[in-house]
């Protein structure tokens, strides 16, 4: 069973209503697109064997690369399955939501997460629902989870990686 394969099985099995049609490169190593549509939900991936699967928010363009990239097809399933579930949902006022996704998607509790970062549970739950954070609780958060965070700058004209360090604690 190919990756794209289990990625179809486990979005079924998260979600039955699913439609996926597949648009199927000539060359294996190419490019599989992926119109993916459930009762009110529709999105496009992008698979390839060598990369994983691709999603794009928003407006693209040709030549645009996925703004989340998955390589485990059960995580890429996964994260199908909370885009499904945020679009039925009315648009929150929350600016960082997205937190607690990334929380659940690695399957860390908040419970473990404030363990590993000395503080109440309580704490993470306010950290997830603030409507604006600082960047060192950002990185202090990304840390807890065993991620790196990642910040590009850009314009029409450019596009810049800016460095993110976290510093190292004062202990």
């Amino acid at each position: 069973m190919t990756a794209l394969d289990q990625f179809i099985a486990n979005a079924q099995e998260l979600k039955p209503s699913i439609n996926i049609a597949i648009d199927r490169p000539a060359d294996e190593q190419g490019d599989y697109w992926l119109d993916v549509t459930s009762d009110h939900f529709e999105t496009t991936l992008l698979w390839r064997a060598d990369r994983g699967f691709g999603f794009y928010s928003g407006e693209t363009a040709y030549g645009d690369k996925p703004d989340e990239l998955y390589k485990k097809p059960e995580m890429a399933a996964k994260r199908l399955e909370q885009l499904m579930e945020s679009s039925d949902e009315e648009i929150s006022s929350q600016a960082v939501p997205w937190l607690k996704d990334l929380r659940t998607l690695i399957d860390i509790p908040q419970t473990t997460l404030a363990d590993r970062l000395a503080i109440q549970q309580a704490a993470v739950s306010r950290l997830e629902s603030r409507d604006d954070i600082k960047l060192s609780s950002l990185l202090a958060y990304m840390d807890g989870l065993g991620v790196r965070l990642k910040i590009k700058a850009y314009n029409d004209d450019f596009e810049m990686s800016v460095p993110v360090v976290s510093k190292p604690s004062s202990s």
